[in-house]
């Protein structure tokens, strides 16, 4: 059962508004949620005409909100989920979903 395995982390969901100069602005909604970052695979991709490899990682949360457009914080570090959340169960107690590690992320 990967439940015991689940760790306190971090959603962020972001929200569009505009600011005061009517400019479309990003902010982050944080929530708590628990979670587990799984193990990855290396996959190759080309950047800049370079090859080189990104390496994505199984997040499992019991979060059923979670979406394609959200970061997660796990462990100090920063994850961007990269592909659409699974319930793979089918029995709505827990969603895989891909996530790649980023820096950070910034509001613009």
């Amino acid at each position: 059962m990967i439940k015991k395995y689940y760790k306190e982390c971090i959603k962020l969901t972001p929200v569009k508004s505009l600011n005061s100069s009517l400019t479309p602005v990003i902010s982050y909604n944080e929530s708590s949620i628990k979670g587990y970052l799984g193990s990855g695979s290396n996959n190759p991709v080309q950047i800049a005409d370079k090859d080189t490899y990104e390496t994505l990682r199984k997040f499992y949360t019991s979060d059923l909100t979670i979406t394609i457009n959200d970061f997660i914080k796990y462990d100090g570090k920063t994850y961007e989920i990269v592909g659409d959340p699974q319930n793979t169960a089918n029995k709505n107690h827990h969603i895989k979903c891909m996530v790649r590690k980023i820096d950070d992320i910034k509001q613009k």
